[in-house]
């Protein structure tokens, strides 16, 4: 199996929890996000989900698929049904859970850097 490139950021240790690491991205994203007005006007239409949480699960979600695919076209490795299975799952419901159960996938075909 070949292995995943180094992290362009600071890896995290990797004896943490999977889930402890995906809340910290998360929780990294969401900060970073701006313009509470906005978010207030969203709040109506998106349901019970925070809009601010979504995004940053979303935003977490697209950083995971960019770095993947670049380990893969660095390793020549194929692309993973399991991965693609869990990536389906969160954008049906993107949520925490479905999140972590991507990195979970990623990082058993050896593709989560973090």
């Amino acid at each position: 199996m070949a292995t995943a490139p180094e992290s362009f950021e600071n890896a995290s240790t990797p004896s943490r929890p999977l889930v402890e690491r995906v809340r910290e991205r998360v929780d990294k994203a969401a900060a970073s996000l701006g313009d509470k007005r906005r978010e207030r006007r969203g709040a109506q239409t998106l349901g019970s989900k925070a809009p601010r949480e979504l995004r940053a699960l979303r935003r977490v979600f697209r950083e995971m698929g960019r770095t993947q695919r670049t380990a893969r076209r660095q390793t020549g490795q194929a692309p993973s049904p399991v991965v693609r299975d869990a990536a389906r799952a969160f954008r049906a419901a993107p949520s925490m859970s479905a999140l972590v159960l991507v990195a979970a996938s990623l990082d058993e075909v050896g593709l989560l850097s973090w």
